[in-house]
């Protein structure tokens, strides 16, 4: 009798303890799993806030920028483009942070597409709102060296999102307050996000005299990642006065020239 009951309390003593041990496993597994929901949950509004509202909101930010300048449109939008000759127009560099120097144009995109470019190159005041920033210390629009500026691969309306799609010959253009300047892609690299030299007044070479009117872009490679740098060379190739250019109507049309 005394075995028979002993036997009787280890069994109920045994299953009590599984009991506990399965209802505390599945606790765990509910709180894994709410977790997991958790952060699907999150990961899809950073998504969602990174592909549509960031785009939303840089592209607002770009539309009042242009409206403070208030600079006068074109007035003959069918007028030819007219290669101008003589000295180039250098633009002078501005001294504060988030100045409009122009607006960059990229055809192969869209024929619609431009975004901002302004006055350097930090990343929640200029580069998240404003498109394309300037990076300073290297020359600007129409001067001789190398003009570089940074901007947004993904999200914050993807200046450079369609960047891999450009090859060599395709038209590059900066509109500033009173002339276009076209330059023309030569190629691209793929860098270490520390490797300045792409900055170089000739790239690449360090202590190499410029002679050429040059354009560096920098963006992140791959996309969404910051293990990389893609960088985008171009040559400069004209300039015309901003009243002749029928390039903002018929954008396309640039590549021909």
């Amino acid at each position: 009798m005394t075995k028979f009951l002993r036997s009787t309390i280890c069994v109920w003593y045994n299953l009590g303890v599984e009991h506990k041990r399965g209802a505390v496993l599945s606790k765990v597994l509910s709180v894994i799993s709410d977790l997991l929901f958790t952060c699907a949950v999150i990961l899809g509004l950073y998504i969602v806030w990174q592909l549509y509202f960031t785009g939303y909101i840089a592209h607002q930010a770009q539309e009042d920028a242009i409206k403070q300048v208030q600079w006068d449109q074109p007035s003959n939008l069918n007028a030819p483009a007219v290669k101008l000759t003589g000295d180039l127009y250098c633009v002078p560099e501005p001294e504060a942070e988030k100045t409009m120097i122009g607006r960059v144009y990229v055809p192969k995109f869209d024929k619609d597409y431009s975004r901002n470019l302004v006055q350097g190159t930090n990343k929640v005041r200029v580069l998240d709102l404003q498109g394309f920033g300037h990076y300073e210390k290297t020359v600007m629009p129409g001067c001789v060296g190398n003009f570089a500026s940074a901007a947004h691969r993904d999200g914050y309306d993807e200046p450079l999102g369609k960047v891999e799609e450009l090859v060599t010959g395709d038209s590059i253009i900066l509109r500033t307050q009173k002339y276009w300047y076209v330059y023309k892609v030569v190629n691209h690299e793929v860098v270490e996000p520390e490797n300045g030299t792409v900055l170089y007044p000739v790239p690449d070479n360090l202590g190499a005299k410029a002679v050429d009117r040059l354009l560096t872009f920098t963006t992140c490679h791959p996309r969404w990642s910051l293990d990389k740098h893609y960088i985008l060379h171009a040559k400069f190739d004209y300039w015309t006065e901003k009243s002749s250019q029928e390039f903002r109507k018929n954008a396309r049309r640039w590549n021909s020239y």
